[in-house]
Order: C-alpha cells, then structure tokens, then sequence
C-alpha cells in the first residue's frame, strides 16, 4: 500500500504539438513518486486528446473538458476545484520534469513546511537542444518578486489548503503566475527554490 502523501499534478491544454504533449505527460506519468492524479483540463483546443489519454492506460490521468475557451487562469482555478491532493504540482504541456522531482519536492516541503511555494531550477532549451541553466535559488523575499517573479511557473509545488485560502490565481490574462505569487505573499505565505534542476524548460532562444 502506497502511504505517501497525494499530490495533484494540474495541467492544462490548448492546441499543443501532440509530440510535445505525449513527453510532458510522459514525464509525470514515469515519475518515481507515484501517489498522484494527474489533472488534465483541455480548454476547448482545436482537436480531441482523448486517443493520446488513453493510450497510456493510467487510472490516474483525469481528463475534464472545457465548454469554451475559458484562457490559462481559469483553467487553472478549475483545476485547483477538482483537486484532492494536499500539494499541487504544476506542469505545462511543452515541458519536461525530470524522474525524481515530485519526490525532491515533497520531500523538501515536509522537511521545511514554513513555505507555501517550492520550485527548483530547470535547463532552458529548444528544438537545438538545452543553451541555458537558471540560476536563482534559495528563499524568495518580498523584494525578490518586485521586478518580476523569480518563481518557473510549471516547477511549482504549492501547498493547496494555502492557495485556496488566497483565492487561487487572480483572473489576469497574462502573468497569472506572478499575480498569485503576489497574493501569496501579501497573505503572508512565502517561497523556495530548490538547488535541484527538476525541469527541462522550453523556450525559443530567438524569440524577443
């Protein structure tokens, strides 16, 4: 019997290459902690992922779809309703979280649970492969977020009674991530990025 606590892997869907897909998904799917279902809101994209959910088999996967477009923040606060876990794992579509980084986190926020926020570092690359490696680690300040977030969104490990308790992400269009790092913050909880690289991060290297 599994007794580790569960974790809710949300991700959300909208017109992804199914290659990239299938190695986000993949990626979660071969974690070596596996107590987790995995949230899966498909937000009205322009094709039906059911054949690639299903080709893997796996109970844990729970795919919900969207009526309309609702956008990224919406779907998120959606997914964040549907969750059971007690932290929620977040995860983009393009992106790939290394084997043991559900695990590290875990561990991690068990160990110091004065934190709401847990990310790590990621290698940033594109079709030619990793070019760069964050570098920001350690506790984030109130400081630290007020040129922009220090937090790589689908790295987070958040605890969920918390951010249900601020209300989610504010419905912003664009930088939801760091609005709700902000909210997190104003209501007195705070972050930490770990040493560890957990995510390979997909990011043109030529785009402005």
């Amino acid at each position: 019997m599994n007794n580790k606590t569960l974790t809710s892997i949300i991700m959300c869907e909208y017109n992804t290459p199914d290659e990239q897909l299938k190695l986000s998904i993949e990626s979660m799917l071969n974690q070596t902690y596996k107590n987790f279902e995995f949230i899966i809101i498909d937000d009205k994209s322009s094709r039906d992922i059911s054949s690639i959910i299903n080709s893997y088999n796996d109970e844990r996967i729970k795919l919900y779809y969207n009526d309309y477009n609702m956008g990224l923040e919406n779907s998120l606060n959606k997914a964040i309703g549907l969750c059971n876990g007690e932290y929620i794992i977040r995860m983009d579509t393009d992106d790939i979280s290394y084997p043991n980084r559900i695990e590290k986190q875990v561990n991690f926020i068990k160990q110091n649970p004065e934190y709401s926020i847990i990310c790590g570092r990621v290698e940033i690359f594109d079709n030619d492969g990793v070019y760069s490696v964050s570098k920001v680690k350690g506790e984030m300040y109130k400081k630290d977020l007020i040129k922009g977030t220090p937090f790589i969104h689908p790295t987070m490990l958040i605890n969920k009674k918390h951010l249900v308790q601020v209300g989610g992400y504010p419905l912003y269009r664009r930088c939801e991530d760091y609005a709700m790092a902000m909210k997190m913050y104003a209501n007195g909880f705070k972050g930490y990025i770990m040493d560890d690289i957990l995510l390979k991060y997909r990011m043109d290297k030529n785009r402005v």
